[in-house]
């Protein structure tokens, strides 16, 4: 990191120090109690990539949304595409993703022609998928349906008990979002549809069908990079909220 961004690395902490003293009263008016939400504790903010690379090595993983529309080319060229990434360390992969243009893009680039056509609205239609995998890996996807509620309900019903899912999407508290905010703009997809808090967030896995092992928020960073202690002080301020399920 040079010094510039160390500077300004300096001057955002100190800026969410005051901050935070000078909105704490907003938490002390009765209407604000009553909507207050316990969340699991120690919270952490991970590197999104890294993390999803530790729990899915030497695992069977099905990876929904692989291809990365609209950056699909671009990420195979820099290396930087996900999927091709976990192919090196996972025991198996298989890619699933609604966009038929982006996966006859990736299959004419990479010849790996282990991936289909799914829609999370319609899992049952899926062909030449292997649904018997240790790790569903559905990273950036939600955001993007109309009903991520239904689309819930199908990955639910679309695996065995014990199946484990790893579920990440953008996280509505970002440090980015906020400082568009400031800035009276909004920083998002042009493709999505929701926002997402933790208590939302943990509302579309309820307790009746699944467990959840993890809860945290997660980082864009490229492979490696390592966090940094202003981000893991206020981890709410992380990219993304990645959750770890495991089917009841």
């Amino acid at each position: 990191m040079n010094l510039l961004n160390k500077i300004r690395w300096l001057f955002t902490y100190v800026g969410f120090i005051i901050l935070k003293k000078a909105l704490g009263h907003r938490l002390q008016y009765n209407d604000s109690k009553e909507y207050l939400r316990k969340l699991p504790r120690n919270i952490d903010v991970v590197n999104r990539v890294d993390f999803i690379h530790s729990e899915c090595d030497k695992k069977n993983v099905l990876h929904i949304g692989f291809v990365d529309h609209p950056f699909t080319e671009e990420r195979i060229n820099d290396n930087t595409l996900l999927h091709l990434q976990l192919k090196k360390s996972a025991a198996n992969i298989w890619g699933l993703d609604n966009n038929t243009e982006a996966i006859e893009k990736y299959i004419s680039m990479t010849g790996d022609r282990q991936v289909g056509f799914g829609d999370l609205m319609q899992l049952s239609g899926a062909k030449n998928i292997d649904f018997s995998v240790d790790i569903v890996l559905v990273s950036e996807v939600l955001e993007h349906l109309r009903n991520p509620h239904k689309a819930v309900k199908n990955i639910y019903h679309s695996f065995p008990v014990g199946t484990i899912f790893i579920i990440t999407l953008p996280n509505y508290t970002s440090l980015d979002s906020f400082a568009a905010s400031l800035h009276n703009k909004e920083l998002t997809h042009a493709d999505h549809f929701w926002y997402f808090s933790p208590y939302t967030f943990l509302r579309m896995f309820p307790d009746e069908q699944f467990n959840l092992i993890k809860l945290m928020f997660g980082m864009y960073f490229k492979k490696s990079k390592k966090i940094n202690f202003i981000l893991k002080r206020f981890p709410f301020t992380g990219d993304c909220i990645i959750g770890v399920f495991q089917k009841k």
